[in-house]
């Protein structure tokens, strides 16, 4: 990409760039035994190595988020938009070529002091090449210098790629014409046994850019202006055969007639991440086939990795009148759903109140309250609200005016008045994140449609007048979606008619629904793959699961569960929502209710306090 590093810049051109002659005390080839010299000379006094800082030009000036002209955005609701990496990383100088380790504690980049400076200079200067810092209770330590070449003998090293005890990195070096690609391994914490590595990934063949091995170590993704190819660079893709790298395949399905280049491959061989046009894309891989790809982050980012969590680790570059200013390594946090629980302890004495507060944080930090619309006038959200401080949760209140398909009260203007004020009251003294102004409110259409109607009219009304006052607060209604899906409870019967049309009724910033498919399959294995994506085909929005769950008991007869069964349908909730912009996902019951089955077995926990497997499944999720 053109607004890469010297280093990264060149790095593409691997075949016929050749450095001055006097950029190196020798230009023939030093021998292996010299390059990687099993007992090195040790000096009586230790080298003590310049740092980073100490090779920055006074005139120099960091260029920090608020100076940016440029930020980097997301452009994708996976990811919250990027920012600097915490700690000591970053200077006024140029960090590129980020590579994370999959755990997400180790991070490997390529320094130079001054971008402006000529390969000739940075080669020479002591300090560019390859760093490494560790993540340490949220920040990220003073990096160290990976020392790739032997004392005394020049080398400029980057674009490297680690995996377990092995780094390949691509090195400008003294005794060498040109760029080359090396290997070293790590013993004892210590990179060290550098040796040539051209061959193996067939540079002179290939013209082997920077790449990416597959965990599997089975696929070799690289860029490469090589003759056969879309454009200016392309991505291309080698399988090891017999111990040796095949003949290159184009992966057309990202590369155009510009320039793709820097790939990544996620840990699990899902996702390719490559720089294009200044921004980052990332392409999936469906039944074996890479699918169109979509911009993911810009502008001015590129050579991305990505850790287990999903965060992803880039560079980005300052620009000022088409001049680099310097850049540094940012990270794109990868969003997960909220989670939480509905305020359902065990019974309603003090004592197991405070058992479920304890507890609650644990379920993911959300605390769901739900209740008539006329409680919103009333002292018990108050308390909810100002108890999520003692008790480290974030309150969720969420108020209707239906119960079972039927008005709690006549919608006279009277009412009317009064559940407007009290939202509107409620809304500026606390600015909630979130208000929920309809809970399952499909089930009033169902039984009373008319009254659906009205309650229309004065939920959209009640969103304009909160919105006046607290403008940040995502306001949402909710529905049954196995009833808006249009199924019968407990029958195999086929759906009936949809009610997705309600959700154009509501003016919203998010979509809630209620779920439990436990009414209607008999086992989460039975659920279709596209029983939550369906939701994405009539609305955009955020969408929150503000009530789920699956019985754990053996019963009713045909529909027979048990808590592994229930603890199943948590890890296919979560693989059934996967790619999906969900804002929330909220479990029922803490504890079993003293109600009706099914609801009187979901609980994460038995009437006696015991957990179900289900508890630990939700609560180790991230």
């Amino acid at each position: 990409m053109g607004n890469s590093a010297k280093i990264v810049a060149i790095i593409v051109v691997i075949v016929g760039l050749l450095f001055a002659g006097s950029m190196f005390q020798d230009t023939e080839q030093v021998p292996d035994d010299v390059i990687n010299d099993d007992d090195p000379v040790i000096d009586d006094e230790p080298i003590v190595l310049p740092t980073r800082e100490s090779k920055i030009p006074d005139d120099i000036v960091k260029v920090t988020p608020d100076m940016d002209i440029n930020p980097p955005v997301s452009y994708s609701f996976e990811y919250y938009d990027p920012v600097p990496v915490p700690g000591l990383v970053n200077t006024p100088g140029g960090e590129d070529s980020a590579f994370i380790l999959p755990d997400g504690k180790t991070l490997y980049f390529f320094f130079t002091p001054d971008v402006r400076e000529s390969v000739e200079v940075q080669v020479a200067d002591g300090v560019t090449g390859i760093y490494v810092s560790e993540m340490i209770a949220g920040s990220w330590s003073d990096p160290e210098r990976v020392m790739l070449q032997d004392t005394g003998l020049l080398a400029m090293d980057g674009c490297e790629y680690i995996r377990d005890d092995m780094m390949y990195f691509v090195s400008a070096r003294e005794g060498y014409d040109g760029l080359h690609w090396f290997k070293a391994e790590q013993v004892d914490g210590v990179w060290c046994n550098w040796e040539n590595a051209d061959e193996e990934l067939k540079l002179e063949e290939y013209l082997t850019g920077e790449m990416h091995i597959t965990s599997d170590g089975l696929e070799l993704y690289f860029h490469s202006s090589r003759s056969g190819g879309l454009g200016e660079y392309d991505i291309w893709v080698s399988n090891m055969v017999n111990g040796s790298w095949d003949e290159p395949v184009n992966v057309a399905a990202v590369n155009t007639d510009y320039m793709e280049g820097w790939p990544f491959i996620t840990e699990d061989g899902s996702e390719l991440w490559y720089s294009y046009n200044y921004g980052l894309w990332r392409s999936k891989r469906v039944d074996g086939v890479w699918q169109s790809p979509e911009k993911m982050f810009g502008p001015l980012t590129g050579e991305s990795s990505m850790d287990l969590d999903g965060s992803v680790y880039f560079t980005h570059h300052f620009y000022e009148n088409d001049t680099m200013l310097e850049a540094d390594i940012y990270v794109a946090y990868r969003k997960h759903p909220l989670k939480g629980v509905s305020l359902t302890p065990r019974n309603s004495s003090s004592e197991y109140f405070g058992e479920f507060m304890d507890i609650a944080h644990e379920a993911g930090g959300i605390v769901r309250w739900a209740a008539d619309w006329m409680h919103l006038a009333g002292e018990t959200p108050i308390t909810i609200t100002e108890l999520g401080t003692r008790y480290n949760y974030s309150p969720l209140v969420e108020v209707s005016p239906q119960s079972n398909g039927a008005l709690i009260r006549e919608l006279n203007e009277t009412v009317k008045g009064t559940y407007l004020q009290a939202a509107v009251n409620y809304s500026i003294k606390y600015q909630p994140k979130y208000l929920g102004l309809a809970t399952e409110i499909n089930n009033l259409y169902e039984e009373n449609p008319e009254d659906f109607t009205e309650f229309v009219e004065l939920y959209n009304q009640v969103y304009d007048a909160v919105k006046a006052v607290s403008p940040d607060t995502l306001i949402y209604p909710t529905f049954q979606l196995e009833s808006m899906k249009g199924y019968t409870y407990w029958s195999t019967d086929e759906p009936g008619e949809t009610q997705w049309w309600m959700i154009g009724e509501f003016k919203h910033d998010m979509v809630g629904f209620t779920t439990y498919p436990d009414l209607i399959y008999k086992s989460p294995q039975d659920m279709p793959a596209n029983y939550y994506s369906e939701i994405t085909n009539y609305t955009s929005k955020p969408l929150a699961f503000t009530e789920m769950g699956w019985h754990s008991e053996a019963s009713p007869i045909g529909w027979e569960s048990d808590p592994d069964e229930q603890a199943e349908y948590v890890a296919q909730f979560v693989n059934l929502t996967e790619g999906i912009n969900v804002e929330m996902m909220l479990w029922s019951f803490m504890y079993d209710p003293l109600t009706v089955e099914p609801f009187r077995s979901m609980g994460f926990y038995d009437t006696d306090g015991n957990s179900r497997p289900s508890w630990e499944i939700w609560t180790n999720l991230p």
